[in-house]
């Protein structure tokens, strides 16, 4: 005669809980055993052999939904190796990408500007790809200077904008004028390092009227007023409205009153000119 157990015996015997051997027959793992007279489950040992064949797959990674089809394959002599060597292969990708954010959190954790919450943690794909536009004519950005610009570009970038295509393409545009001008060019990233080194300037500085009326008399700014592209935010347009305000708070104060100061002075185009 069998010996059979109860199912807290099992549940004792495997070191599980009751609620897990009931959730292994809900799912199929497990059929349903026969019954006492008082309507307890009764499990036999190869019960138990199965059971612990569960938890051995479990152990090694496998989804409940793996487990199952595996010993549903059993049935066509589909060996263990071929499903491990599966699985294998399996963890094997999941520690590489693993190892690629470890190695990406490492690297934020290194970066200074780590507690900016609005600096974004990758170079934004649009800036990415008019940086490839320049043809290695890159300028010597200031670390600041370039941090500036990625969170300019991320605003365009994390936000599905109507005309999103459009505005990227406008910035394609610019980036490939800036490749065919690099002595312009090279004029407008010193003055992005000059504006990105006075950011800790106080908004009503004199300094800031100064550098504006300076800049609207530069090589940079004649660069500026006949590139494609940079007219992009002053469209009537309620969705552009709203891009430009979120450029405008990525800016710190001080720079945002120098492009304020420079936007809104009447004798811009004539100086630059």
């Amino acid at each position: 005669m069998k010996s059979l157990l109860r199912i807290g015996e099992v549940a004792q015997l495997l070191g599980v809980t009751t609620k897990a051997i009931r959730h292994y027959h809900k799912v199929g793992l497990l059929p349903e055993p026969g019954r006492s007279k008082s309507g307890y489950r009764l499990y036999t040992a190869r019960d138990l052999l199965t059971l612990r064949r569960i938890r051995r797959l479990q152990a090694l990674g496998l989804s409940l939904r793996q487990i199952a089809i595996l010993l549903r394959d059993e049935l066509h002599n589909r060996p263990l190796r071929k499903v491990l060597e599966t699985l294998l292969a399996e963890v094997s990708d999941q520690l590489e990408v693993l190892q690629e954010r470890r190695e990406h959190i490492q690297h934020l954790l290194a970066e200074e500007t780590l507690d900016d919450p609005d600096t974004p943690f990758d170079v934004p794909p649009t800036l990415r790809q008019a940086l490839a536009q320049l043809h290695g004519q890159l300028p010597d950005f200031s670390p600041a200077a370039l941090r500036q610009e990625t969170k300019l570009f991320a605003q365009l970038d994390e936000f599905h904008w109507p005309g999103g295509e459009q505005l990227r393409e406008r910035a394609m545009a610019f980036a490939r004028y800036a490749a065919d001008h690099p002595d312009e060019y090279h004029q407008l990233a010193a003055w992005s390092n000059r504006l990105a080194a006075l950011a800790d300037l106080p908004e009503d500085s004199p300094e800031i009227d100064r550098l504006a009326d300076e800049f609207a008399g530069s090589v940079a700014a004649r660069f500026l007023l006949h590139a494609p592209g940079v007219d992009a935010l002053s469209e009537d347009k309620p969705f552009a409205g709203i891009l430009k305000e979120m450029v405008g708070i990525a800016l710190a104060p001080s720079v945002r009153r120098f492009v304020q100061r420079v936007a809104s002075d009447s004798d811009f185009h004539d100086k630059a000119e």
